[in-house]
């Protein structure tokens, strides 16, 4: 990410973004940096928030219960946004925490602690 830890993840106009976890929809910006957005407080602690999504997609309300792989929007570039894609913000204990060793351990299907994850020195 540009200047703080989370990831863009350049993504078409349209492209369902679905929950990284389960938890508790705690909030559903529609303006402002994030744009249309979603923000949940997952059950592991964290706060996961999916930012710049098309106007009318958001598929939850504050207070719903989300699960993992459930859709809660589509991507688009609202707010601070230069084009089409999915901001990804996690915070732990009101600390941005870059998510990028998480996708790597998503994808080796090798789950770590969210709490482990990095407050600086994010990479690609």
């Amino acid at each position: 990410h540009h200047d703080y830890p989370a990831a863009d993840i350049p993504v078409p106009t349209g492209t369902a973004i679905y929950s990284m976890v389960a938890g508790t929809v705690a909030g559903t910006p529609a303006s402002g940096r994030c744009g249309i957005g979603i923000i949940v407080n997952g059950d592991d602690g964290a706060q996961y928030s999916y930012c710049h999504g098309l106007p009318g997609s958001q598929a939850v309300a504050v207070g719903d219960r989300v699960e993992a792989g459930q859709q809660v929007m589509l991507s688009a570039s609202t707010g601070n946004s230069t084009g089409p894609h999915l901001h990804l913000g996690i915070r732990i204990t009101g600390q941005q925490r870059c998510p990028q060793s998480l996708f790597v351990a998503i994808a080796e299907a090798a789950p770590i602690d969210v709490s482990t994850l990095p407050a600086s020195g994010c990479s690609y």
